[in-house]
């Protein structure tokens, strides 16, 4: 009896430490990470896809722009649609942790191919950590000119149509 006891609190024990080191496991991989926003963002920003973007960006930044969903989706389709942007070609380097904060910081080269010819842009997105309900998110601290070219003006006439 004492021996079968002994082999019950034995295997319990193995039983035990096998799902709390699968739920370590799992729970690691479901985490979202700075470098999946990064991925997301350049994949909706290839297909140009506004409204997935507005989902990558900070709350908090998008409040003190006061814009909302569905202008920041027009104001970005407006502008590349005027600018006759046919594809764009992203190359992005590895978020890097920022010393002097949590925050990352990825470097980017994207090449927006448009009727007037090519656009050719270094930018840098930073990625910060929110609260959504109970656990924080990744989001990209968005700034007007983010997805827009420099010298390309959000708010211009051509734009504000």
């Amino acid at each position: 009896m004492k021996r079968t006891q002994t082999m019950m609190y034995g295997l319990m024990s193995v039983l035990a430490a096998s799902v709390l080191a699968m739920y370590v496991y799992f729970f690691d991989r479901l985490e979202e990470k700075p470098e999946a926003v990064a991925e997301n963002y350049f994949l909706h920003l290839k297909d140009q896809d506004f409204d997935r973007l507005y989902n990558l960006m900070s709350i908090e930044s998008l409040e003190q722009s006061g814009m909302t969903r569905e202008q920041f989706v027009q104001k970005y389709k407006t502008a590349f649609v005027d600018m006759g942007v046919s594809h764009i070609e992203i190359n992005a380097g590895t978020p890097i942790h920022m010393e002097s904060t949590s925050d990352y910081s990825v470097d980017y080269t994207a090449e927006v191919h448009t009727v007037a010819g090519e656009l050719q842009e270094n930018d840098k997105l930073i990625l910060i950590q929110e609260n959504s309900g109970d656990r924080k998110v990744w989001r990209i601290r968005w700034e007007p000119n983010l997805l827009l070219p420099n010298g390309v003006n959000l708010n211009s006439k051509a734009v504000e149509k």
